[in-house]
Formats: C-alpha cells, sequence, structure tokens
C-alpha cells in the first residue's frame, strides 16, 4: 500500500514548488542572470568585449527616458528613439557621466553622430573624470581628432591631435574609441588614432562630451584594458 503523506511531508512538497516557482520567476526576469553595466542580455555577443567578458558598463539606451544613471553638467540631455541626445548649442562643454568611478584602465567606446555646430565644435569621450575635470577624446566638425587633458571643464589643454581627412563627416556617423592603461592615452575613430602619455590622472568616470554642439550617442561599452 502506498504510504500516506504526513503534515511535515506535505509541508516540504509545498515549499519545494512553491520554491522553484519564485527561482523561475527570478530566472524569467534575469535577476539570477550575470550583470555587468547596463542593460545586459544573456547569450548575445553584443554585450560581450574581444575577449568574450562582459563589459563592465553598457548603456544602448533602449529605455526612452531612462537617464537615472548618468550625471549632466551642462547641456539638455535626454533619451529618445534609442539614442541619448545632447541638444543644446550653447558656447562651452556639456558632459555626462556614467559607470564606476574607481575605474582606472579600461576603453570606452560609443557611436556618435553630431547635430549642429560651428565648424571648430566637438563631441566625443570622456575617461577617469569627476566634477572638476579629466580627459577627453573627441572630433571635430572641421575633421580633427583631438585629446586632451581638462584641469577644469572649462579649461583643457591638447595632448595630441591628428586629421581625420578629406572624407570624414562627422554628421553622418562615427565610432569612437578611448583607450587607457596606466599614463598611456589612445583615442581612435576607424584606423585614425593619437595617443599621448600624462600621469596626471589615474581613475575616474566614463562619460560623454559635446563642446559648442548638439550630438547623439548610442552603444556605449566599457572594457577592461
Amino acid at each position: 500500500m502506498r504510504k500516506a503523506q504526513t503534515g511535515s511531508e506535505y509541508l516540504v512538497l509545498v515549499g519545494g514548488v512553491i520554491f522553484i516557482g519564485i527561482l523561475m520567476f527570478l530566472l524569467l526576469r534575469g535577476q539570477l542572470l550575470p550583470q555587468a553595466g547596463n542593460r545586459l542580455q544573456q547569450g548575445s555577443s553584443k554585450y560581450l568585449d574581444e575577449f568574450g567578458k562582459p563589459y563592465l558598463c553598457y548603456d544602448s539606451f533602449d529605455a526612452s527616458g531612462d537617464e537615472s544613471r548618468w550625471k549632466t553638467n551642462g547641456g539638455l540631455w535626454r533619451i529618445a528613439n534609442g539614442v541619448y541626445q545632447q541638444e543644446a548649442v550653447d558656447p562651452g562643454r556639456s558632459l555626462s557621466t556614467f559607470c564606476d568611478s574607481t575605474l582606472g584602465n579600461y576603453s570606452i567606446q560609443a557611436d556618435v553622430k553630431h547635430g549642429v555646430g560651428i565648424p571648430g565644435s566637438s563631441a566625443g569621450l570622456l575617461a577617469r573624470a569627476n566634477t572638476a575635470g579629466g580627459y577627453v577624446c573627441e572630433a571635430s566638425f572641421n575633421k580633427f581628432l583631438y585629446l586632451r587633458n581638462c584641469p577644469t571643464w572649462t579649461t583643457c589643454a591638447l595632448l595630441a591631435s591628428g586629421s581625420l581627412g578629406a572624407s570624414f563627416d562627422a554628421a553622418k556617423g562615427y565610432t569612437i574609441k578611448f583607450t587607457l592603461k596606466g599614463p598611456s592615452l589612445t583615442c581612435s575613430i576607424g584606423g585614425s588614432s593619437i595617443s599621448a602619455t600624462n600621469q596626471i590622472r589615474t581613475v575616474g568616470e566614463v562619460g560623454l562630451t559635446t563642446d559648442s554642439a548638439s550630438a547623439s550617442f548610442d552603444n556605449v561599452k566599457v572594457a577592461s584594458s
């Protein structure tokens, strides 16, 4: 004859069913999946760096209006239509930062498209940044690539520059990458790159910047270098 279940056995059975249900719910919501940065999805190489590791931070700006993880200084920043837009064209530098302020050696890249601006205006990336200043890797409307150290966000010293060639069109968009390893700094777009050595800054946040221009940004990726 089949043994009748005792009250305690019944409670164990019910508890097991509830546990499995909660586990499945969390898995479906992604709560138990590996996370690195922002809005990661399992099983997609889109969220892995060139070595197959999850990005330290990532934002594809899929959720319109979700700017909560970004800290802005100047400009008019908002997420819309799947991109992060800086819409102001006032003179001066605007910036938006995120990620871990204790990071030191890393690379950051993003897809950038210039909007409205004057020939010398620019847009690009920030690294080892804080409220006082940071490093800047940016491209200008006049087809130049610039690498700068900014002791403050209103005073920036040029570390290196280089021509992007006559065919470069900032308004059509480009992917820009900034790599930092110790004092070595490299700023690149496609096959064009500039480098400098500077030891003033060792850690800080990553971010996006414009100087006297509007621009849109997408697919921000931060990886160990």
